[in-house]
């Protein structure tokens, strides 16, 4: 449409119906999430409202702190008092869910009608939605930039005997870092595999028991309906249950190492505690959970929904054979003790076999970039150690001009918000 030509900038993607397959449904879920994006919900006005599906899908999507507006399409079937009533009433269920607006419009494209999705694309709140996904990579680079400027101007008048001492301490105490990590690996294996492990398939299987009464009426609708309500019970509880748990876990993990070296260590050698090389260093275990590498393999990161969605894959290959057994019965209450003591006992039994090799990837592959930007840290210390070194032998002049360049770019930095 020429009305839409100008916002080049946004970028529509379509998803698979909410009401599609779905494994295709579940999987362009599981890739969307870690984006940070908006979701607009297309919902056909002849369904009179939003359907269970909708309601199932909108609230998903809040749970992983993402947007969402909804547009009615196919206006032209329906009649200016239909339209209205439709719109009020969906404009009532979605104010009774949530406390902030949400853009609710209406569409005809046969009549052309796309205004309110125009609006909508006009009102897309672009910056918002760039700022939280791209805000956590720039602050964190800010803030290392900032720490290592620091670093050079709180050490800019050692002589070369003093830096040397430095670089030996701080080499001393990375060496002292991998060992203690992989003393807590140990400990945090064992928490992962028993109580973490525990924890999230109890969150799966209280989800399940507290919805019953809608997988009895998903049962009765049929297969199809029923594994889709089992996945979009499930899908979200793992999401979340497995973030909640497993990050307490690795926050404890990276605390632990911290507390270690900057309690329990000697650092006599130098007059203050943040003349302490690995001191300033491990400033960035202080907010490791935030550092993007390391989000990353948290909620809807791109790990985290590799190794999620095949535990969803399982319950769904599995279920059409566990409704096989199920059979098809004349009352709710029939349909209730099979779900209750058969259906839920043996999803749960699916997850436990397959959740306990989901978080040893996370646990790895966390414990990876966690030793690799300490490595990477300690790498860039050291260079601006021996640069310094290089400098003083050199020129004094030059080394006084460098610090105060330094001055002004951290004042510069300091001057940023994000």
């Amino acid at each position: 449409s020429e009305s839409i030509k100008p916002l080049q900038d946004i970028v529509l993607v379509d998803m698979p119906g909410i009401d599609s397959k779905f494994e295709h449904h579940n999987k362009a879920i599981l890739n969307y999430i870690k984006e940070g994006v908006e979701f607009l919900v297309l919902n056909d006005i002849e369904n009179g409202g939003l359907k269970e599906s909708v309601l199932d899908f909108i609230n998903e999507v809040t749970d992983y702190d993402m947007n969402f507006s909804i547009i009615l399409s196919k206006s032209d079937l329906k009649s200016l008092e239909d339209k209205e009533k439709i719109y009020n009433e969906t404009k009532r269920t979605i104010n009774g869910m949530y406390s902030d607006e949400k853009y609710i419009g209406i569409i005809s494209s046969k009549n052309n009608d796309i205004e309110d999705f125009v609006n909508y694309l006009k009102n897309v709140d672009a910056k918002s939605i760039a700022e939280k996904r791209f805000s956590p990579k720039i602050k964190s680079y800010l803030n290392s930039t900032k720490e290592k400027i620091d670093f050079i101007l709180r050490n800019s008048d050692l002589d070369e005997s003093e830096i040397k001492v430095k670089i030996d301490s701080l080499n001393e105490k990375m060496t002292k870092l991998e060992k203690k990590i992989e003393q807590e690996k140990e400990s945090l294996s064992r928490t992962l595999s028993t109580t973490t492990k525990q924890a999230i398939i109890d969150d799966v299987e209280r989800v399940l028991i507290n919805n019953i009464d809608q997988l009895v009426q998903s049962a009765k609708a049929g297969q199809e309906i029923f594994s889709k309500k089992i996945g979009n019970l499930v899908r979200p509880t793992l999401v979340t249950s497995m973030n909640t748990h497993i990050s307490k876990e690795l926050s404890s993990f990276v605390n632990n190492i911290n507390i270690d070296l900057n309690d329990n260590d000697d650092i006599s050698s130098f007059e203050d505690n943040n003349e302490n090389p690995v001191t300033e260093f491990l400033g960035l275990a202080k907010n490791i959970m935030e550092h993007p590498a390391i989000r990353a393999l948290l909620i809807g990161g791109a790990v985290f929904t590799t190794v999620l969605a095949p535990i969803i894959e399982v319950i769904i290959l599995f279920l059409p054979e566990l409704l096989k057994l199920l059979g098809i019965f004349n009352n709710d209450k029939k349909y209730r003790e099979q779900i209750e003591n058969y259906v839920i006992p043996n999803v749960i039994d699916k997850i436990a076999v397959n959740i306990e090799d989901a978080i040893e990837n996370i646990k790895n592959k966390f414990i990876e970039e966690l030793s690799d930007k300490f490595t990477k840290e300690k790498e860039e210390y050291l260079s601006l150690l021996d640069e310094m070194i290089e400098e003083k032998k050199k020129n004094a002049e030059v080394h006084n001009m460098r610090v105060k360049e330094f001055e002004g770019y951290l004042s510069e930095l300091k001057a940023i918000e994000i």
